[in-house]
């Protein structure tokens, strides 16, 4: 066990530099007279207010005009705010659809390799298929974001 004699000199002045820290830090909040706030005291006035959180995930629609003329009827209707919805592409059918979808372009022969061709044709599939690769998994990756962001802004608005 350590004494704290034996501890070097180093230690000490450290010690006393975050005291001295922690002590201006509850001077500059006051922290000390926090105790006598009533239990019943609520903030009134929140930054960012749940009104401009709406604003900004687009959970409410805004009807200020996009250009000098008003859009087309229906516009807002139809257009789904980014953060509805967990999935940055609904149209390519559920997760699992997704998942199989993928499996199949990875697992996936090129048709030059079945007709024998060899060249430049092959190397354009390849591209392509590797770009298509990159895409999944790229909405893949937005999916996950998109799902913490969502989850993130579902705590701030409980509270």
């Amino acid at each position: 066990m350590e004494n704290i004699y034996k501890l070097p000199f180093q230690v000490h002045i450290e010690y006393a530099q975050r005291t001295r820290l922690i002590e201006s830090v509850n001077e500059q909040y006051r922290i000390s007279e926090a105790g006598s706030i009533p239990s019943q005291m609520s903030v009134v006035n929140t930054f960012p207010r749940t009104l401009e959180l709406d604003m900004l995930f687009g959970m409410m629609t805004s009807n200020a005009p996009w250009a000098m003329f008003m859009p087309p009827r229906k516009f807002y209707s139809q257009r789904r705010p980014s953060f509805i919805s967990y999935r940055a592409a609904p149209s390519l059918g559920t997760l699992e659809k997704q998942a199989a979808d993928y499996l199949k372009l990875k697992n996936l022969s090129s048709l030059s390799d079945e007709e024998g061709e060899e060249g430049e044709g092959r190397e354009e599939e390849e591209e392509e298929k590797s770009a298509l690769c990159s895409c999944f998994e790229q909405l893949d990756e937005i999916n996950s974001w998109k799902g913490h962001i969502l989850g993130r802004v579902a705590e701030l608005l409980a509270g």
